[in-house]
């Protein structure tokens, strides 16, 4: 296992469809991709030029590394049929919340590579500019998983064991996930009204920019931070459902934790007119 340059793709979803065309982009060679639905797997391998397999059944070729990237409660099953076949290779899933130890003591190399980011099959990314975090069962595996991780991202890879990077992935869907189904909820809004969601997007864009150069918690506008009661009860009284408690636990979550940062920054004032009376 001292080299790995052959791979096999096990799953054709967003993940797999980006990992395993900047895996070949960086000269690993593609023996098959495997997605039960016949039409996914054919169209990835049709990417890579190599077989496409709809049943794990039928898989009979070996590769250096098997890349599984499938649904978190499909992991174990799917690592339980071509645990035979790739006896003697690397196996990898790319889940953020699915511990490394589920490959424990039923094969002998095994490991986590686990891309920050949000992908989609329809929209193109530059995998080099990806971070990745990599965790193997022992010293060879993590060295051999952070050399594949070096050949495809310029970003410095991270060792991240699987606690910290449930952790890591939870902060994820927080950032991105829950961010996203706001734009959702904004566009449904905007809809109601005859507005396009285009007239968001600088907005958006700005927000994203600020956060390169300001704290969160600095960057954050809105009337939860000053707690202006009579927009928020104006606001409030335009929805219903999922969107008023969203709106509602937001609010609340905002203004606790603007309170939090003026507390802070009070302190800060208070110590340093202290230092200063001294």
């Amino acid at each position: 296992m001292n080299q790995c340059k052959t791979f096999f793709m096990i799953g054709a979803g967003n993940v797999a469809w980006h990992l395993s065309q900047a895996l070949k982009k960086a000269n690993y060679i593609p023996i098959g991709v495997y997605s039960r639905h016949k039409t996914k797997a054919e169209a990835l391998a049709e990417v890579l030029n190599c077989r496409a397999f709809d049943s794990l059944d039928n898989i009979i070729e070996s590769a250096n590394l098997f890349f599984i990237s499938v649904k978190d409660d499909a992991i174990a099953d799917v690592f339980e049929k071509i645990r035979i076949h790739a006896k003697h290779s690397l196996i990898v899933h790319t889940a953020g919340s699915v511990s490394i130890d589920i490959f424990k003591d039923k094969t002998d190399n095994y490991g986590v590579l686990y891309p920050l980011q949000s992908f989609s099959i329809k929209r193109k990314l530059d995998f080099s500019n990806v971070p990745l975090f990599v965790e193997g069962n022992n010293a060879e595996t993590t060295s051999l998983l952070l050399n594949v991780a070096e050949n495809i991202s310029r970003h410095k890879a991270t060792i991240l064991d699987s606690e910290h990077r449930k952790k890591m992935h939870l902060a994820a869907v927080f950032a991105s996930n829950f961010t996203n189904h706001c734009y959702a909820c904004a566009k449904q809004l905007l809809n109601e009204s005859g507005v396009s969601f285009d007239a968001m997007l600088p907005l958006i864009d700005e927000t994203c920019r600020k956060t390169h150069d300001l704290s969160p918690e600095e960057a954050q506008t809105g009337p939860a931070v000053r707690y202006d009661k009579n927009v928020m009860a104006m606001q409030e009284s335009m929805l219903q459902g999922a969107k008023l408690d969203i709106y509602r636990c937001m609010s609340r979550s905002i203004h606790e934790t603007a309170i939090k940062i003026e507390d802070k920054n009070d302190k800060l004032r208070f110590e340093q007119n202290q230092s200063t009376r001294i």
